[in-house]
């Protein structure tokens, strides 16, 4: 690891209440794999929501407004 990320890691686990350097980075790590999971779930939410505008499953404000009535 190069010595400015060294440094970067020793500061964050003496300010950041981390026991120690693998502490640290196992919480990293976690949070990499929150991320990536969250970025899936997004895209999975998009790609629906394109297939339906694809699909014209979607409903238009005058069909909203007439079931309204």
């Amino acid at each position: 690891m190069p010595e400015v990320l060294k440094k970067v890691v020793t500061q964050r686990v003496k300010d950041g209440g981390f026991g120690n350097t693998s502490d640290y980075i196992r919480h990293l790590v976690r949070k990499d794999a929150q991320l990536a999971k969250a970025q899936k779930e997004f895209k999975d939410f998009v790609q629906v929501g394109m297939d339906d505008l694809r699909n014209d499953n979607v409903f238009s404000i005058e069909d909203v407004f007439s079931s309204l009535k």
